[in-house]
């Protein structure tokens, strides 16, 4: 576990970003849910309330859209501004959450682990530090190694403790 939020701070650090969260999201049988793996020092509280406004069922990055990519076993990767989710109720009502919480800069990168469950790794940015620039690329790679990273810890894990 350790090594999984000494990789989120990394990434935190390297590209910039004010926060980064990984969980699981579960859909399907039953509500939804989201089940925290780790989150870097400071965002336990726009988490908190992310949770608790339901976020997640508006959230462009982990909303029911369920996209062929991830049915694939590719993962899906987006960053995005307020300007480029206002198209839809839901995205505004995410980027209205998100600009009341000081953030102006938000991606995710999604992998499908099993039917009804994907790791997510949520990035976010303020507005202090909107002005550095991210190599995509090497931020889909380092994302990419993450979920590798992840996807072994979480299936060790079932096997210690069951499902």
């Amino acid at each position: 576990m350790r090594d999984i939020h000494e990789y989120a701070e990394d990434i935190r650090r390297s590209f910039q970003f004010d926060h980064c969260s990984v969980f699981i999201q579960t859909t399907g049988n039953g509500p939804d849910a989201l089940l925290w793996i780790t989150e870097t020092e400071g965002c336990r509280a726009i988490n908190e309330k992310y949770i608790a406004a339901n976020m997640f069922k508006k959230d462009p990055f982990t909303n029911d859209r369920r996209d062929h990519e991830l049915d694939r076993g590719d993962d899906v990767f987006m960053l995005s501004t307020p300007e480029s989710h206002q198209n839809t109720v839901n995205g505004r009502c995410f980027w209205n959450f998100m600009t009341e919480n000081g953030l102006v800069e938000a991606g995710a990168s999604r992998r499908r682990i099993t039917t009804g469950a994907d790791i997510v790794i949520g990035l976010h940015r303020g507005r202090d530090l909107k002005q550095f620039e991210i190599n995509h690329g090497a931020l889909r790679s380092r994302l990419s190694t993450f979920h590798d990273l992840i996807a072994p810890h979480l299936l060790g894990r079932v096997l210690e403790t069951g499902p």
